[in-house]
């Protein structure tokens, strides 16, 4: 699964009229699911944290590696 940016994402949604789920991930099994289950279903994902916890607790270094991981 590729990692895109929002406004590649968004435009193409709204060209081919399809919503694009967003979903609050809290750790790296809530997001391996998101991720697992956009990509079982061959669909877009938005993932959506929290900036006074999960990224304060993880760091955004970690995430944007635990979201490279997962994309593969």
């Amino acid at each position: 699964m590729a990692l895109v940016d929002m406004r590649s994402l968004l435009d193409a949604a709204r060209k081919d009229g399809y919503a694009v789920g967003a979903f609050n991930i809290v750790d790296y099994a809530t997001f391996r699911a998101v991720m697992e289950a956009a990509e079982e279903e061959r669909s877009p994902v938005i993932i959506q944290t929290s900036a006074s916890s999960t990224v304060k607790f993880y760091g955004y270094d970690v995430l944007v590696a635990m979201a490279r991981a997962l994309a593969g």
